[in-house]
């Protein structure tokens, strides 16, 4: 309990203290949902951003580092253990560190898997293009008719994020008002049945 709670609270510090140093735009490897893949060509308008995605995708890419690190590191000191070169207070102190700071890191950056950095909506109004970020980092495109948006849910006092939710997806989206950009309010109240000013509808 107590260990979620400070990781909501680290992941809202996260976005906050960090400064704008890099811009949203290209910020990660892009992949395409396949399943839900439109030509879409250049006719989608860009209703929302959120200027921390960077931030959100440097930190879920940690754990490939970490666990590189720990992965490679754990034989490596029990091998030098054997040899003598270290005591085995050594080896309990790096499992032990590796461990709890792998933990850590995939604790905190689950809050952020599956977040949404930009929201895009078709000149025609028909279909809804979001980008989100995976477990590892990656920005992933999807597409939905807009009839499929239910819209989003405020978030409670103690969660980082809203939910934006799709009528037959299972994967709970996050998306954030307070840390984001609306760049088109009517657009953005119209195609996510949500006021940014306001209450949503």
């Amino acid at each position: 309990m107590h260990c979620t709670y400070f990781s909501k609270i680290f992941a809202q510090r996260a976005i906050t203290i960090f400064p704008r140093l890099l811009t949203c735009r290209h910020v990660h490897q892009k992949t395409t949902d396949k399943v839900d893949r439109v030509a879409d060509g250049s006719a989608f308008i860009t209703i929302y951003r959120c200027e921390k995605i960077m931030v959100c995708s440097m930190l879920n890419k940690l754990k490939k580092y970490q666990l590189g690190l720990v992965g490679a590191g754990t034989p490596t000191v029990f091998l030098m253990e054997a040899l003598g070169l270290v005591d085995e207070a050594t080896v309990q102190a790096f499992a032990g560190f590796g461990i709890a700071s792998t933990v850590a890191l995939f604790s905190i950056c689950q809050l952020f898997t599956n977040l949404v950095g930009f929201v895009y909506l078709a000149k025609d109004s028909s279909r809804l293009k979001f980008s989100y970020l995976n477990f590892w980092g990656d920005r992933i495109d999807k597409i939905v008719p807009l009839e499929d948006v239910v819209g989003i849910t405020p978030k409670s006092s103690l969660a980082p994020w809203d939910r934006l939710d799709i009528a037959n997806d299972k994967v709970a989206y996050k998306i954030t008002i307070q840390h984001g950009e609306v760049l088109h309010t009517p657009l953005f109240r119209m195609a996510l049945k949500h006021d940014p000013d306001g209450v949503g509808d």
